[in-house]
């Protein structure tokens, strides 16, 4: 059976989780404070975990009759709530995904990949699903961000625990810059994108950074 591009390539970077989870490294630096702000260790690679457990979640219930967001609007629509508290909040379910120790972090890490293997096969991408704070989208734009996710977070932790970060696929890559590129777009309009990518010097909004 075909899988959509975008389902395929989210596995494979959740896939490649997996081996840093079984990393030595994590287990001594487990309560470390991880290169990312106030996040320990722990709660990072619990937030990593935590995006395979989501798409799960959140694609449980098929949505009908409403209007999707596109997908560059998530990002936009999602980090213009956070505060303090809602930044305290990713933080503390981290945490809570990671658990007391390294081994059932793993487990959870491993029933969530094999969940993810076997819905993804017959997903439809263009189903309706309602995701964080109530967002509707379709399955696969939602998954665009979440390959965003991944991807940015794998280096995270590999680079908390001193080991080479993996490598992901190319497909992976080529949809987390497109999309980060139309969320940029969308936020700082066309100009300021043209000007950061080309005029460095005059590129006063920052306006690549998504994050």
């Amino acid at each position: 059976m075909h899988v959509d591009p975008t389902l395929a390539a989210f596995q494979a970077s959740y896939d490649l989780v997996g081996p840093l989870l079984d990393a030595d490294a994590l287990e001594q630096r487990w309560d470390d404070e991880s290169v990312l702000t106030e996040f320990s260790v722990r709660g990072l690679a619990g937030h990593l975990v935590r995006v395979g457990w989501a798409v799960l979640d959140y694609s449980r219930h098929e949505v009908a009759g409403d209007s999707p967001i596109p997908a560059e609007e998530y990002y936009r629509t999602v980090l213009a709530a956070m505060g303090a508290h809602e930044h305290l909040e990713v933080r503390v379910r981290g945490e809570e995904v990671a658990g007391a120790d390294v081994g059932s972090l793993r487990a959870s890490y491993h029933t969530a990949r094999d969940g993810l293997g076997a819905f993804l096969r017959d997903a439809d991408p263009n189903r309706l699903v309602k995701v964080f704070r109530g967002l509707v989208m379709r399955f696969e734009d939602y998954l665009q961000t979440r390959i965003v996710e991944t991807l940015v977070h794998l280096e995270d932790l590999a680079l908390s625990l001193g080991v080479t970060p993996p490598d992901p696929p190319r497909a992976a890559y080529d949809i987390a810059i497109d999309h980060l590129i139309r969320v940029a777009r969308l936020t700082h309009g066309d100009r300021a994108v043209l000007t950061a990518l080309s005029r460095r010097e005059r590129d006063d909004l920052d306006a690549l950074r998504i994050f």
